[in-house]
C-alpha cells in the first residue's frame, strides 16, 4: 500500500468514524424527543429520495473519471467537463425542484403516515429535497480533490459539515420543540457548507480550472450522460437492494417496529459507509493506473482494496454480530432481544458483499458498465418482489432475507465473475482474499456468542470489556491466516514502532 494510498485510508475512516460518533450522538436524541415511529420516518424520507439521485447520478458518477482523464491530457477539455456538469447539474435541479414540491404536498398518498405526523413529515420530506438538490452540486466540487488524489481535504471539508450539522441538531432539540424536520435543515447547512469548502479547495489544488457558462459543451454533456447512464442503472438496482426495506416495511409493519428497525440500519449503513471509505481510498489509484494505461496495476490494487476491505470490515461485523443487540439496548435503554438473529442474517453476509464495491471502481475505469447494469437491476427487481411477497408472510424476517439473497446475488456471483472476465483474471480471481476474512468473522461471532451465554452485558464496562476481548480474538485469528512474508512485515512494522516509542 503506497503513501497516498494510506493517507486517503486514514483520512477516510477519520472522516467516517466522526461521521458516525455523530449519528450516535444524535439518534438517542432523535428517539428520545420523536419516539421510535417517529424516527422510522427519517429512514424513510432518505430511502424514498435516494430513487431520484438515479437521475443526478447519471451525470455525477462519471465527472471525476473523464475529468481525471482529460486533465492529464488537454486541460481545457477537463474544464469543459466541470463546467458543463455544472450546468447540467442546475438544468436538474430547476426541472425536479416542482416535482419533489408536488410529491411533499400529497406525500401521504405515496407512503402511510401517522396522522398527527402529517405537517410535520411532510415539512421534513421538503427540506431532505432541497438537501438532495444541493448535494448534486456538492458532488462536482469534490472532483478537484478526487483528481489530484487529496481525499485528506475533501474529508477534512465532510468533517467540519458534519460536525456543523451535529451542533446545529443539539442546539434545536434543547431550545425548540421535537421536529422531525430538524434533520433536513441542519442538513441543509452541512451541504451548504460542503459547497462552499469544497469550491475554495477546488480553485487552490487546481489553480487553472475554470466554472463558465461559455465553457458549456453539449457533447461533453452526451459523453458524461452516455457514460453515466449504466451507473445509474446500477445505483437503481443498488437501491432496489439496500433502500427499499423501509418503504416495504412502511406499509406492512408496525411502525414502532420498523423505528427499531430503522435504528438497525445504521448499523449496516455505517459498515456501509466504512466500505465506501476503504474503496474510495483505493479508488483514485485504480483510476490513474487505467489512465496510464497500467491494466496490471488496475488489478493489483483491486486485488489489494478487496482483501483490505474484507479484513478490516471483519472487525466490526463480527463484534455487532455478537454482541450488537446489547449495545443498543444500553444505548437507547430499549429492548432490542427480539432481533438477535436478525442483527447475524444482515451482518454476517456483508463481509463479502461490501467487500466487492472496489470492483464497480474498476469497471467504471474500463467503462465496462453495461453488463454490471443489467445484474444490478435484475437482482434489484428480485429484491423488491420477494420483500413484497415474504414480508406479507413473514413479517421483519421477509425484507432481511429478501435483502440478503438479492444483494449476495448481485456482489457475491455476478460482479467478481464479471471483472474478473473484463480484466483477464481467473475467474475466482477476486474470491481469494476473502476466504481468510470470512472464517476468522464466523469463528469470532461464534466464540462471542458462546461468551455472552456465560458472562452477562448489562453496562458500557462489561459492554466495552466485550469488546476488547472479540478484537484480540479476531486479529488473533487474522494473524494466524497471515502468510510467512506478511507476518514477517507485520513483526517488523511493530518492531519500528516500538523502537520509536522507546518501548
Amino acid at each position: 500500500m503506497n503513501k497516498r494510498i494510506r493517507i486517503n485510508v486514514i483520512t477516510n475512516l477519520l472522516a467516517m468514524i466522526i461521521s458516525l460518533s455523530i449519528n450516535f450522538l444524535v439518534t438517542p436524541i432523535l428517539t428520545k424527543n420523536l419516539g421510535m415511529g417517529a424516527y422510522s420516518y427519517v429512514g424513510i424520507i432518505t430511502n424514498f429520495l435516494s430513487f431520484f439521485t438515479v437521475l443526478t447520478y447519471t451525470l455525477n458518477s462519471m465527472v471525476g473519471r473523464f475529468y481525471t482523464v482529460s486533465y492529464n491530457e488537454d486541460k481545457n477539455l477537463a474544464n469543459r467537463y466541470i463546467s458543463s456538469a455544472l450546468g447540467t447539474c442546475f438544468i436538474i435541479a430547476v426541472a425536479l425542484l416542482p416535482i419533489l414540491i408536488i410529491i411533499s404536498y400529497n406525500l401521504e398518498n405515496f407512503i402511510n403516515i401517522d396522522k398527527d405526523l402529517v405537517a410535520d413529515v411532510k415539512f421534513a420530506f421538503l427540506l431532505s429535497s432541497i438537501t438532495f438538490m444541493l448535494s448534486i452540486f456538492a458532488s462536482i466540487f469534490t472532483t478537484g480533490a478526487y483528481s489530484k488524489n487529496r481525499l485528506e481535504i475533501s474529508n477534512t471539508v465532510n468533517i467540519i459539515a458534519s460536525i456543523s450539522k451535529a451542533v446545529l441538531i443539539v442546539l434545536l432539540f434543547k431550545f425548540f420543540d421535537a421536529h422531525i424536520w430538524y434533520l433536513g435543515l441542519s442538513t441543509i447547512v452541512q451541504n451548504i457548507i460542503i459547497i462552499f469548502l469544497g469550491y475554495i479547495t477546488f480553485r487552490k489544488l487546481i489553480p487553472d480550472v475554470k466554472f463558465s457558462i461559455k465553457l458549456f459543451d453539449i457533447k461533453c454533456v452526451g459523453i458524461l450522460l452516455s457514460a453515466g447512464l449504466f451507473n445509474s442503472v446500477i445505483l437503481l438496482g443498488r437501491n432496489l437492494m439496500t433502500q427499499i426495506d423501509l418503504l416495504v416495511g412502511n406499509r406492512y409493519i408496525d411502525s414502532d417496529l420498523m423505528g427499531k428497525y430503522a435504528v438497525i440500519l445504521l448499523f449496516v449503513n455505517t459498515l456501509r459507509s466504512l466500505a465506501t471509505a476503504l474503496s474510495s481510498a483505493f479508488s483514485p489509484t485504480t483510476i490513474n493506473h487505467y489512465a496510464r494505461g497500467d491494466l496490471r496495476g488496475v488489478v493489483k490494487n483491486s486485488n489489494s482494496a478487496v482483501n483490505f476491505s474484507g479484513t478490516i470490515l471483519g472487525w466490526p461485523i463480527s463484534i455487532i454480530s455478537s454482541i450488537g443487540i446489547y449495545f443498543l439496548s444500553i444505548w437507547l435503554n430499549e429492548d432490542f432481544s427480539e432481533f438477535k438473529y436478525i442483527i447475524i442474517l444482515m451482518m454476517i453476509p456483508l463481509n463479502i458483499n461490501l467487500s466487492m464495491s472496489q470492483l464497480n471502481v474498476v469497471n467504471q475505469a474500463t467503462n465496462n458498465l453495461k453488463v454490471p447494469a443489467l445484474f444490478a437491476i435484475i437482482s434489484g427487481i428480485i429484491n423488491l418482489v420477494l420483500a413484497i411477497i415474504l414480508t406479507i408472510k413473514l413479517g421483519l424476517w421477509g425484507i432481511v432475507i429478501a435483502s440478503t439473497l438479492a444483494f449476495s446475488l448481485n456482489n457475491l456471483i455476478l460482479l467478481p465473475i464479471y471483472t474478473a472476465k473484463i480484466t483477464g483474471q481467473k475467474l475466482n480471481t477476486y474470491y481469494l482474499g476473502l476466504v481468510k476474512p470470512l472464517i476468522s468473522n464466523v469463528i469470532t461471532c461464534a466464540i462471542g456468542l458462546i461468551i455472552v451465554n456465560y458472562y452477562s452485558i448489562n453496562n458500557i464496562v462489561s459492554l466495552l470489556i466485550q469488546c476488547v476481548i472479540l478484537t484480540i480474538i479476531y486479529f488473533t485469528i487474522v494473524f494466524i491466516f497471515l502468510n510467512k512474508e506478511q507476518k514477517v512485515v507485520i513483526r517488523s512494522k511493530i518492531t519500528l514502532i516500538r523502537e520509536k516509542l522507546h518501548i
